[in-house]
């Protein structure tokens, strides 16, 4: 990704929505390669927000209620470590929707923080 530095808060969250929202169509397209290219994206706009400040990721928290779900998934994982109850909540309402790629990803997710497995970063 380009140098994100010079980006706003406001720019790099819109960006972070923009790629969340790609990687969705490319997950139901089956299109993996580009799935984990914009899964690197995503990381690199998230540990922008860190680098910014601990509180800056929270900037992600409006998308937990966004109407795509891939957003929503992506921002409940980004918020996980800063503001856990709202990002479990995200989950769990996916997961229930037992519709989507994303709920499943939702759903194994919360099963790895209930066994203690998954590590927040």
């Amino acid at each position: 990704m380009s140098n994100l530095s010079i980006l706003t808060d406001e720019q790099v969250v819109q960006r972070f929505e923009a790629v969340a929202i790609d990687q969705g169509d490319a997950v139901d397209r089956f299109q993996i390669s580009k799935v984990n290219r914009l899964f690197d994206k995503l990381i690199a706009l998230r540990e922008e927000l860190s680098r910014r400040g601990a509180n800056r990721r929270l900037l992600l928290k409006p998308l937990l209620f966004h109407d795509n779900i891939n957003v929503r998934l992506r921002a409940a994982l980004a918020l996980l470590i800063i503001a856990p109850e709202e990002a479990r909540a995200a989950l769990q309402d996916l997961a229930d929707l037992k519709i989507h790629q994303q709920s499943v990803d939702a759903s194994m997710t919360l099963d790895s923080l209930d066994a203690g497995e998954f590590k927040a970063s």
